[in-house]
């Protein structure tokens, strides 16, 4: 089992404790290195991290909490807030950018699953399917099949044994003609 099917276990408590916490370090971090430094980017990890783990709806909204948080660290580490409106409209862009890459992680995410279920389905049908392949070796005047044993079978029971086939028995026209002649000319009178 690799790292994402053990976090995929986790349950959505402590996948938003780790996206919380995750993003607190990234403020803190924004912070700290003051209006001067563009850390933004760096915010896109915990929305991918709560995206991927607990879905489309859930990131959409972090992201709007991060974009607070954006606001925040800035207005807190002395930014210039002569420009407001270019402010606004760069974290407006800035916001449009995170919801983008929120609704593409949760495509990925509902596709890879899906084709994780289509594997495993083909699977289960691979496995279900006995494949008869290669030569048999036949009988020419009793029909029956060698086995890579040595043992011979009659071929109803070596395809029934090989494959999900099941056999029923009749007999054809041409056999009951000749096997029960008496029978047959009177089912044609």
């Amino acid at each position: 089992m690799n790292m994402f099917e053990r976090l995929d276990r986790r349950s959505i408590k402590y996948h938003m404790t780790i996206g919380i916490l995750f993003a607190s370090a990234i403020g803190f971090l924004d912070y700290w290195t003051g209006f001067e430094f563009r850390t933004e980017i760096y915010y896109l990890l915990p929305v991918s991290y709560i995206t991927w783990f607990i879905g489309k709806k859930t990131g959409v909204a972090f992201s709007a909490v991060l974009l607070l948080m954006i606001l925040c660290a800035n207005m807190l580490s002395g930014e210039n807030n002569f420009y407001v409106q270019f402010q606004l409209w760069n974290r407006a862009i800035y916001f449009a950018f995170i919801i983008i890459v929120t609704l593409l992680l949760s495509k990925l995410r509902i596709t890879l699953q899906q084709r994780a279920g289509l594997i495993t389905q083909l699977q289960n049908a691979l496995n279900a399917i006995k494949e008869l392949s290669g030569i048999l070796p036949i009988c020419a005047n009793c029909k029956k099949i060698r086995d890579e044993q040595g043992y011979w079978h009659d071929v109803d029971v070596y395809i029934s044994k090989h494959t999900k086939a099941e056999f029923t028995h009749g007999i054809c026209a041409e056999c009951a003609t000749k096997l029960y002649p008496s029978l047959f000319d009177k089912r044609e009178k």
